[in-house]
């Protein structure tokens, strides 16, 4: 077996009812990616040859919360029709036992002849460890902006961690979107452990409304942690002595202001994390809240232009 197909997840949503190269409706399989709790995603190849990503779903497996999710689909595909941050979703479609969305495919990690390997921030923090401190500004930016699209259309994502952030040339993108919901609405508890805000897990009647949003802020926050330290979310606060000064120690102060256990002392918004981010970029040695920030429509975005550089191939 390729030494990429070892690191492939195989999660409770394997299917097991497909092979390389068969024929999904439109779509041929060319190679397995992996896989979450309710269904599998492949590399796919449609009729006009044109590589792309395929996300499967048992209706079975996933029993009646199916349609949650592919309402959720629909809605996204509805409200964000393109970002250079968040991906893109080319069809949705269903059969008696799938449902299934296909979108843009992440770059490749493999060498040339090997198995397709997508190129996530999860497997680079385990290829190469912490980002520099001016690489993690930079794809705090991108991540900002995608985020700060979907609260603008009135979505939240839910379920932000390191494996579903990929890159695609060099741009990172927030992609499983099987969670993403209306930030207006009550909601139930999604997500994973160690990124969802400790008062959500505590909650017995789900979000309301008005903290919908610090699901998505409260991630981001983890995910700059672990993207900073190279340490998994549940060794929040532990810090390496290497992050002691400079631009490391003011990016965990934004960490740990997107992080705080109350809510209420929580970074509110896209445009507060966003003001935060760019003054710990800027040398503020002392960062602070804006007094009685709330969450708002968001800051106009800020441009993230800079390409992250692919990791060394192993």
């Amino acid at each position: 077996m390729d030494d990429n197909e070892n690191k492939k997840h195989f999660g409770p949503g394997f299917l097991g009812a497909f092979a390389t190269d068969q024929r999904f409706h439109d779509y041929i399989l060319r190679d397995f990616c992996g896989c979450g709790a309710y269904g599998e995603v492949w590399q796919a190849e449609d009729i006009s040859g044109r590589r792309l990503a395929i996300k499967i779903v048992s209706k079975q497996i996933y029993g009646s919360g199916w349609t949650r999710e592919f309402n959720g689909i629909k809605n996204y595909c509805r409200l964000i029709s393109s970002h250079p941050n968040l991906i893109q979703i080319m069809h949705v479609g269903e059969d008696d036992q799938y449902f299934f969305y296909t979108m843009e495919l992440a770059d490749n990690l493999a060498e040339p002849g090997r198995a397709y390997y997508a190129d996530t921030l999860a497997d680079r923090l385990a290829a190469n460890g912490p980002f520099a401190s001016d690489q993690l500004v930079i794809l705090t930016q991108h991540l900002l902006n995608g985020i700060g699209a979907l609260h603008q259309a009135g979505l939240i994502h839910r379920d932000i961690k390191p494996a579903n952030i990929i890159f695609i040339n060099g741009v990172p993108k927030l992609s499983d979107i099987g969670f993403v919901a209306p930030r207006d609405a009550s909601i139930s508890l999604a997500g994973t452990v160690g990124f969802i805000p400790p008062e959500e897990l505590l909650s017995e009647n789900g979000s309301s409304s008005e903290k919908n949003c610090q699901y998505d802020i409260y991630a981001l926050g983890k995910v700059m942690y672990c993207a900073l330290t190279g340490l998994p979310p549940d060794e929040y606060p532990s810090l390496p002595e290497s992050i002691s000064f400079g631009l490391s120690k003011r990016l965990n102060q934004v960490i740990c202001m997107a992080c705080c256990k109350n809510p209420a002392d929580r970074i509110a918004g896209v445009d507060e994390f966003r003001q935060l981010l760019m003054a710990a970029a800027n040398g503020g040695e002392k960062l602070e809240r804006q007094k009685n920030s709330k969450p708002s429509a968001d800051l106009p975005q800020t441009p993230a232009t800079k390409k992250l550089p692919p990791p060394p191939l192993s």
